[in-house]
């Protein structure tokens, strides 16, 4: 039986978005969000040589994520 395709990420960026979006004190959140996107846009440029990699695509998604996350904070913050 053949196994499926298992995309090779480099993970490191990946433990930084996982820990902002888990993150629940909301003092630590914005440093976790910097962090994590900081992580991401270092990996993007690494990965521009092959921009239909599915880590690409994965990079895309988790930075649009990250930034309706902050938005959200944001917000929260304004309303308490």
């Amino acid at each position: 039986m053949a196994h499926p395709r298992v995309p090779s990420f480099n993970v490191g960026w990946q433990h930084l978005y996982e820990a902002a979006m888990l993150e629940v004190d909301d003092g630590l959140l914005p440093a976790r969000i910097a962090d994590a996107r900081r992580a991401m846009h270092d990996r993007i440029e690494e990965v521009l040589t092959n921009p239909s990699s599915d880590e690409h695509r994965a990079l895309g998604d988790a930075l649009r994520t990250l930034r309706i996350l902050e938005e959200v904070a944001t917000r929260e913050k304004t309303l308490h």
